[in-house]
This record gives C-alpha cells, structure tokens and sequence, in this order.
C-alpha cells in the first residue's frame, strides 16, 4: 500500500505520527479523555499511541469526557483550548480480562524470567505468557517499564515495588507506555 507517489505505509507503530502529521488530511479525530484539570487540561488516559498527534494535526477535535478515564502524564495532555466539540459519557471502561493460566505458563514464564537481570527494563506483550513471565519476576528488583501495552501483570510488579525505574537510563523512575489494557483495578 503506498501513500503519496513514494512512500510506502510502515508497519512500525513508532511510524504512525508521522504518517498522521505528513501524509494524512484528517477532518475529525475524536478520543474519550480524563475530566479536565483547573489549568484546562485532559489526560488521554489508557490510549495516547498516535492520538496526541492526531488530535494536534487534524481540523476538528472532538473529545468525550469519562470520570472513569485515569488521568495520565506524558505527551497525552490535550488543552481545552485544541477542542471543538466536548460532550460527557460517564460509561465505564472496557476491561480486558485475564484468562486462566496454561501449563506451559509456568513453564516458559520462569525460563525467561531467569534471564532477566535485575535492573532490566522489560517490554512485556499481552496475553498469558506475559503475564506469567511478570509472575516469576517478582523476585527481581528496580526493573524499569517501556512498553508499548501496559499491562495487569507489569501494574503487579510496580505495586509490589519490584518496577520502580531506579535504574533506567531513559526516563528514569518513570514506565513508559503507549496503550494500557486489564482490569478495573489494573
């Protein structure tokens, strides 16, 4: 698939804001948000993977305010004053439940597990292995997060204080994601 005469459509996500800010012409980009704060800010929340550069590049922007939309930091801040349109749904958000463990989890999770170092910053994927893999690093210690999906097994090792981000040399003491998916309480 090609965009414009040269350039072809890359499969990377990192790719995608400059897709959306050189190539796309986007009428209306529209985004759930958190409530806005007293400087006049909501929070892009769970997703902000190219949104924020959408919502800076397109014509229109309209937002759809949830009280259940956690408020998050970063690059997914978008000011009252970038809005055209902001109506209020109050729905809760769509969970992501964990399926039951299999037995090649506990398997292949404490495998990886133990070729983790402590202090690694891990990017861990969705579904079960994963989330076993987070399982048999509990033991570990100052692991650091940057990922693209956040997830119910990594909020686990950060609760538990065994991801804290005290050794990364990138954004310390901060996990870096794109897109948050799992529970209510995740």
């Amino acid at each position: 698939m090609k965009v414009g005469l040269n350039y072809h459509v890359p499969s990377y996500l990192h790719q995608i804001p400059l897709i959306v800010s050189d190539y796309m012409d986007t009428d209306i980009a529209m985004a759930t948000v958190s409530p806005m704060d007293k400087a006049g800010f909501f929070s892009l929340g769970t997703a902000n993977d190219y949104f924020s550069t959408a919502a800076r590049h397109c014509k229109r922007l309209f937002v759809e305010v949830n009280r259940n939309m956690p408020r998050v930091f970063g690059d997914s801040l978008i000011h009252i004053s970038e809005v055209d349109v902001v109506v209020e749904n109050h729905v809760p958000l769509m969970e992501l439940c964990i399926a039951d463990a299999k037995p090649e989890d506990d398997i292949i999770g404490p495998a990886i597990a133990a070729m983790v170092p402590d202090g690694a910053t891990i990017q861990l994927g969705i579904g079960n292995l994963p989330n076993a893999v987070a399982r048999y690093l509990m033991d570990h210690k100052d692991l650091g997060i940057h990922t693209e999906m956040l997830t119910e097994g990594m909020v686990n090792l950060i609760e538990a204080g065994v991801a804290n981000g005290r050794r990364k040399n990138l954004h310390p003491r901060k996990h870096v994601y794109t897109t948050a998916a799992g529970t209510k309480h995740m």
